[in-house]
């Protein structure tokens, strides 16, 4: 069996130098480390993900180019290169005593998100063509005086057929005080509700205690989640080198969308 290893870096803009001379970005390194024939057969990252077993020695050694172009390397153009990682190095003992040979790894499953019914969603298009000819109608109809939220959701409403009777037919509480919703926007205040459920009790009304939740067992993958609300500890690790570029005063505009030239799809080979 074959093993490769997917590096997602992704370019976050992190300001100028104090002297405004300076430029600087961090990458953020995601590792997506599968099996080639994509089974989900938990193993660890043993002789499979050597990088991986002292990932701070790989990133001490790297150097980024960046260019802007498209999500591959080599339709873009690099307007920087040879750049190395600014501040302390990654500390490989930190990253030893996190994650070794033993460390359980599920392969990586790129979720499959096909099935719209999963997902909530609504058009910004139209919400956004909605605000601008309402904000439009309102200042012809009311140039001194705003008019009132109520009075423009209710002109709007009047322009479709049936949305009142819906409304009603619906046995929303809300429905009888507020004018009927737009129908542009009801994909938008349908994404933002909550789905409220009541606590379930006994027939006595006390709550139901519910069974102590099994012990996690993380993997290689769900370990390296955990620690995203703790950056400090993702820099002296190595997954977020920061870098710059003297003389150089790109505007912030180009960082969108900017490639690390060191994004890469590795392979290992492995036992079968």
């Amino acid at each position: 069996m074959d093993f490769e290893q997917h590096i997602n870096w992704t370019v976050l803009p992190a300001g100028l130098s104090k002297d405004g001379t300076q430029v600087r970005v961090s990458v953020f390194i995601a590792p997506r480390l599968v099996t080639s024939d994509r089974t989900t057969t938990r193993t660890t990252l043993g002789s499979n993900f050597p990088d991986f077993l002292s990932w701070p020695e790989k990133a001490k050694a790297a150097t980024f180019d960046f260019g802007t172009g498209d999500r591959t390397s080599a339709s873009s153009t690099p307007f920087i290169s040879g750049l190395k990682p600014l501040g302390p190095p990654p500390n490989t003992d930190l990253w030893k005593s996190l994650f070794g040979r033993e460390t359980p790894l599920d392969p990586y499953i790129f979720e499959s998100h096909t099935n719209r019914d999963k997902f909530h969603t609504y058009s910004a298009n139209e919400v956004g063509t909605f605000t601008k000819e309402t904000y439009v109608e309102a200042a012809k109809a009311s140039p001194e005086t705003p008019p009132s939220t109520r009075a423009l959701l209710a002109s709007a409403s009047d322009t479709a057929t049936g949305t009142g009777d819906v409304a009603t037919a619906s046995g929303d509480p809300a429905a009888a005080g507020e004018p009927p919703m737009p129908p542009q926007l009801t994909g938008l205040k349908g994404f933002h509700a909550l789905d409220m459920h009541p606590a379930p009790t006994l027939a006595n009304g006390e709550p139901i205690r519910r069974p102590r939740p099994p012990k996690q067992d993380p993997d290689f993958h769900q370990m390296l989640t955990s620690l995203g609300d703790h950056p400090k500890l993702l820099r002296a690790l190595g997954l977020v080198p920061r870098t710059g570029r003297a003389g150089s005063r790109r505007p912030a505009a180009a960082l969108h969308g900017v490639d690390a030239g060191r994004r890469c799809a590795g392979r290992s080979g492995g036992g079968g």
